[in-house]
């Protein structure tokens, strides 16, 4: 079987009091999340609060001082490989086309190159890169980079994706159609996802629940869940629901 199947079962992730300090200076502290198995869930707060810090804990390229990691309740701290990671610059090797840079989580895997490269071509047309296969990165427009760098996340395996703003770089209608694109993608390889983001509208679009870290050392001090079902439509967005969520996630960002 090829890594990364569409048919692996979602997973469920989770941290509990998580604690972090370089030399004398604690960043992170007792930061505790849930990742329900297919959710998606988003992490917001101002530069510099420690987040990309707490995704290199949950991602086990760093390890916490106390606390633990959990994936399907097995505790995983300081182990990489567990999750997938893409972080805010997409990282698209610029001396491989389309079809090889998607692939290449199953080539460092050693598998068979002919075989790796027919099954990420099964998916391009599903997934809207077809046409760009054979293209090199500098060919492609800024969101057509982010279909190939997240298709490649999920060829790495792992049906839990740590996402660093993923779709910051983007103009306001790129990134309404990228968001459709993701929700698909999603659902397709059964991912659950937990996101970085500066953006309160697209939290509140994409997220089963939005955290909000703040302070120093930094620590959840908000959380919000949203029970409209997934994806939420224009009726959403003139809601005074919605009004409410995104006027008391601003409050929590400033408290």
């Amino acid at each position: 079987m090829i890594s990364g199947e569409k048919d692996s079962p979602p997973q469920f992730f989770s941290c509990h009091s998580l604690k972090k300090s370089y030399g004398e200076k604690p960043v992170i502290a007792d930061v505790s999340i849930e990742l329900p198995a297919g959710a998606f869930v988003s992490l917001i707060g101002k530069s510099g609060v420690g987040k990309t810090t707490l995704f290199r804990l949950l991602s086990g390229v760093e390890t916490p001082d106390s606390g633990e990691v959990f994936l399907n309740g097995k505790a995983i701290s300081g182990r990489a490989g567990f999750t997938a990671y893409m972080p805010q610059k997409d990282l698209l090797l610029e001396h491989l086309s389309v079809l090889d840079n998607i692939a290449l989580p199953l080539l460092i895997k050693k598998q068979n190159r002919k075989k790796a490269r027919a099954y990420v071509h099964s998916f391009l047309g599903e997934f809207g890169l077809a046409a760009y296969e054979n293209s090199y990165p500098h060919e492609l427009s800024g969101g057509m980079r982010q279909k190939a760098s997240l298709l490649r996340v999920c060829m790495q395996g792992n049906t839990v994706v740590l996402l660093d703003e993923p779709f910051s770089a983007l103009d306001a209608i790129s990134r309404t159609k990228i968001h459709e694109w993701y929700e698909n993608l999603a659902r397709a390889f059964s991912l659950s996802t937990f996101c970085i983001t500066h953006d309160i509208e697209e939290a509140l679009k994409l997220s089963d629940r939005v955290y909000v870290m703040r302070g120093s050392p930094a620590s959840i001090r908000a959380s919000f869940e949203l029970p409209q079902p997934r994806p939420r439509g224009r009726e959403f967005f003139l809601s005074l629901e919605y009004l409410d969520l995104k006027r008391n996630l601003f409050e929590a960002l400033e408290e």
